[in-house]
């Protein structure tokens, strides 16, 4: 038996199967046998279809190429794929941006429009105010009626010119034009 420093081993080959191993620690020798080693060499071979295995190896021509499931190298069958612009019952791609394209937004056939002026204006009618954006009413000074609590009311703190107070008669007339008098009773 041949002897080597353990830091010199980088491999033991045996035509037999078996080797034997002396290691010396300054003194004392203790030797060990090694028999029949399992062949540790595995082979793996490509992969195919739900087989597992390894990448095939591609060469410098399949760089555009993908890995098909059948372990070949192919060009994919659909690399022209084109897009139409999109209209009001196809989907598609937007259109492109005007070169001035603003405010402008794309509309639903497809063509980029600056949206039509909502500004409305409004104009206060008769007994209204207007300011900015908010109506109020335009009551007349001692006119009879007050705002309390953003709710319009009967003020009855006026003068019976612009408004009654308490129980009291009016005349008037009925749809044939006969005179009838009218008793307004308040409180009750």
């Amino acid at each position: 038996m041949s002897s080597v420093k353990v830091s010199a081993l980088t491999e033991i080959t045996s035509t037999t199967g078996s080797e034997e191993l002396l290691i010396n620690d300054g003194g004392t020798s203790k030797k060990i046998q090694v028999s029949n080693l399992p062949d540790t060499d595995t082979t793996y071979s490509n992969f195919a279809g739900t087989t597992a295995g390894l990448v095939p190896t591609s060469t410098t021509g399949d760089d555009t190429k993908f890995l098909r499931a059948d372990g070949t190298w192919v060009v994919p069958t659909d690399n022209d794929t084109t897009y139409s612009t999109v209209t009001t019952s196809v989907d598609g791609l937007a259109p492109t941006l005007p070169a001035t394209h603003g405010s402008k937004f794309l509309r639903g056939d497809a063509t980029w429009v600056v949206p039509t002026d909502t500004d409305t204006t409004y104009t206060a009618g008769d007994g209204l105010d207007l300011s900015t954006t908010q109506f109020s009413l335009d009551l007349k000074a001692s006119g009879g009626l007050k705002i309390t609590s953003t709710e319009l009311e009967v003020d009855f703190g006026t003068t019976a010119t612009t408004a009654a107070q308490g129980n009291h008669t009016h005349s008037g007339y009925d749809a044939a034009g006969t005179a009838v008098a009218m008793a307004i009773a308040l409180g009750g």
